[in-house]
């Protein structure tokens, strides 16, 4: 499953994800709100701003030093299920941390096209419960909550809101600054009738928006 995973999600030319740039870019020119937050595994976001001479600050390095998982760059990447080009070390012990603790690190393209795949994607598989306190996980998901707390606007791309945390944080977010609003981007067959969508749409209607088209159409319209 993992190697399927690598083979599906990794990417590597880049105008596969050209769609994404007027995005990143509108992002990297928000000054200290430049936050794009991600629930896949894939580096598109990554790649499209390597494209386009941007940096994505991760966080993997300073959580590994300090375990703040907050990293300056164009734009602030917060991958809150974990990226399959990153790999986990368990049980490492030095002589500064002389506690057994994960390390967690960016593997190259090379090792993940190695026959076998050598390494184990840090990554968080499951169904509804996705939140961890192992791993930098719970670190990047304090800096979500922190960051959307200081913005008005959350864009929604792909997600169909079975990750109950995000929506707890997500609702608290909606209920207490009472200015935000949500747009919403899933396709031209997204209805919103049912579910999560349909909460937001039924108690909060003036201040949700629902953009029924395909993802790069709906970027450059918002972005472009």
């Amino acid at each position: 499953m993992i190697l399927k995973l690598v083979d599906m999600t990794y990417i590597e030319t880049p105008e596969k994800v050209q769609y994404l740039e007027p995005l990143v870019k509108h992002v990297a020119n928000q000054g200290t709100q430049r936050l794009i937050a991600t629930l896949n595994y894939d580096n598109t976001i990554e790649v499209a701003a390597s494209n386009m001479g941007m940096i994505c600050g991760i966080g993997i390095d300073s959580w590994n030093k300090s375990r703040v998982a907050i990293e300056a760059g164009n734009i602030v990447l917060l991958k809150l299920h974990g990226s399959v080009d990153w790999k986990i070390t368990k049980d490492v012990s030095t002589p500064e941390e002389p506690l057994p603790h994960d390390q967690i690190e960016e593997v190259d393209a090379a090792q993940l096209k190695e026959s076998g795949l050598s390494y184990k994607p840090a990554v968080i598989f499951g169904g509804q419960n996705k939140l961890t306190a192992k791993g930098p996980y719970l670190e990047i998901f304090k800096n979500f909550k922190e960051y959307l707390w200081c913005s008005k606007y959350l864009t929604v791309i792909g997600y169909s809101f079975q990750d109950e945390h995000v929506n707890d944080v997500t609702v608290d977010w909606l209920n207490r600054e009472k200015d935000t609003e949500i747009r919403i981007i899933n396709g031209k067959s997204y209805t919103g009738k049912k579910g999560f969508g349909a909460t937001l749409q039924k108690y909060i209607p003036n201040r949700v928006t629902i953009i029924q088209k395909n993802t790069g159409e709906a970027i450059k319209e918002l972005y472009g």
